[in-house]
């Protein structure tokens, strides 16, 4: 309950949005930020007593997650977020900015001039004596790799017979001399991504 909710004066979102952030500090910490034990005295913290600082409480917690919840928990709703866009705004700035998946391409080129390197490295005698019989090598496309469902993750397994790669279709197997493909759809509301 917001504070002008306590006095019994004309509530808006914003009271709403102290609620809110009396949730969010119980989510980040694991105790409410006015735990008293009687209505009453409950009541009275939220009229007049500051909550612990939710790094008080767990100190790990991100500095700017603790700024969010304070301002959400504030006495003065006009001090108070004034809308959930705002609160929304400054909780997706602690999100993880997403780095473009590039390194699936590298992880690509470096096999491949790995491969290349190998075969002239063998023709070429670099390993000792070129053996009697000479290796083949037959290069074979594994995925289509299209931009709508790039491969996201790829890994050989230690026998070298099989590549496993997920995309946005799921987990995949693929036996690399048959081609054959086993696959794991993601379960409903999951991206592998």
């Amino acid at each position: 309950m917001s504070p002008e909710q306590a006095r019994g004066e004309e509530v808006d979102a914003r009271s709403d949005l102290f609620s809110l952030g009396a949730t969010l500090y119980q989510m980040a910490t694991g105790r409410l930020p006015f735990q008293e034990g009687v209505a009453e005295l409950t009541l009275e913290a939220i009229l007049h007593k500051e909550p612990l600082k939710p790094r008080q409480v767990k100190a790990d917690l991100p500095v700017e997650l603790e700024r969010i919840i304070l301002k959400a928990l504030e006495k003065d709703r006009a001090h108070r977020y004034q809308s959930a866009a705002e609160l929304h705004a400054d909780l997706e700035e602690l999100r993880p900015k997403p780095r473009a998946a590039r390194w699936p391409l590298a992880v690509g080129a470096a096999v491949v001039t790995g491969a290349i390197a190998l075969v002239v490295g063998v023709r070429s005698g670099w390993f000792g004596e070129p053996p009697a019989r000479t290796l083949e090598l037959t290069p074979r496309q594994v995925t289509a790799n299209p931009a709508d469902d790039p491969v996201l993750r790829t890994a050989i397994s230690p026998d070298g017979q099989y590549l496993a790669y997920a995309d946005l279709t799921g987990i995949h197997l693929r036996r690399i001399d048959t081609g054959e493909t086993r696959s794991i759809p993601p379960p409903p509301g999951f991206c592998f991504r």
